[in-house]
């Protein structure tokens, strides 16, 4: 009877669900460090949404972030 209720709550945690790594990103300004949810790799790099942004980049040098959380719940904003 639980399970109704945890499940929608697991999918709104704000946690991703794959890696959030920090990556150089090109802005179109030069090169700055970003927090990206990883959606794939490709050739030396990662294919991310960028947290910060809110649109899909492609970053280099990513290392896993030591936060996992993408972004605060919608209750602490």
């Amino acid at each position: 009877m639980a399970l109704p209720v945890i499940a929608p709550a697991g999918a709104v945690d704000v946690r991703a669900w794959t890696s959030v790594v920090e990556c150089d990103v090109n802005t179109g300004q030069g090169d700055e460090r970003a927090r990206l949810v990883e959606l794939g790799r490709k050739g030396n790099g990662v294919v991310g949404w960028g947290i910060k942004g809110d649109e899909v980049v492609n970053g280099l040098n990513c290392q896993v972030s030591e936060d996992d959380v993408a972004r605060a719940p919608l209750w602490r904003a």
